[in-house]
């Protein structure tokens, strides 16, 4: 196996002869033609075990180094370098994916049992989420996905309060109690009730009444 020279051409080797070469991490596999512009095309594998399409000018010039891991790896090595895992960002970021992969997370039947995911690009790769996302504005506000049933993707994520939170997702649910027929975020501000624990209680089969008054004390090892 030959180990090129990511700068440069190598030795003027051209065509199926880069097969066998290697650029950084990635292997020269096989030929497989030419894109639109007639630059030849090579199927590569990573040293992490994906394959991706190069251009044999973007391997020589290291344009292309990887599948993308190196890439993903320099940015998570960058935002770990300025201490940022600490920071309210890269908790929300890391919370979301606990939500969605982790079946042990105790909100993890309301998200990645529903088939709610997280993006590719944004999965494993912090920056590219905080990129999209920018710095929380305040404390009180929280990761918020405008669609309930999409996933966590560009477009459908943003930072808003708990009150948005709840009327994007609680939008006409109605709650009669006592004589009164009030939206969740309504009784949420007279109760001092978490609009997400009212409606954890109601999905769980409480009667509304139960749901609006019974102290939270008790429920910190079962709910919430």
């Amino acid at each position: 196996m030959r180990e090129a020279d990511k700068t440069s051409s190598v030795g003027g080797v051209k065509g199926k002869d880069e097969i066998g070469n290697r650029y950084t991490r990635l292997l020269v596999l096989e030929h497989i033609g030419k894109d639109k512009h007639g630059n030849k095309v090579y199927r590569c594998q990573c040293d992490c075990g994906q394959f991706k399409d190069v251009r044999g000018s973007d391997l020589r010039t290291g344009n292309t180094t990887s599948c993308g891991c190196l890439g993903r790896e320099n940015s998570r090595a960058r935002w770990l370098k300025h201490g940022l895992t600490e920071t309210p960002e890269y908790l929300a970021w890391q919370a979301l994916k606990n939500r969605c992969y982790r079946e042990k997370d105790e909100h993890f039947s309301n998200y990645g049992g529903r088939g709610i995911t997280v993006c590719d690009e944004w999965r494993n790769d912090f920056a590219a989420f905080y990129a999209h996302v920018g710095p929380r504005p305040s404390p009180q506000h929280s990761i918020h996905r405008k669609e309930n049933n999409g996933n966590y993707e560009p477009g459908n994520v943003v930072w808003t309060t708990q009150d948005v939170q709840c009327n994007n997702r609680t939008s006409n649910r109605i709650l009669e109690y006592g004589g009164k027929s009030q939206t969740l975020i309504q009784w949420s501000r007279e109760t001092g009730l978490n609009c997400s624990t009212i409606l954890l209680r109601i999905k769980a089969g409480w009667s509304v009444e139960r749901a609006l008054t019974a102290p939270i004390q008790r429920l910190k090892r079962r709910m919430i």
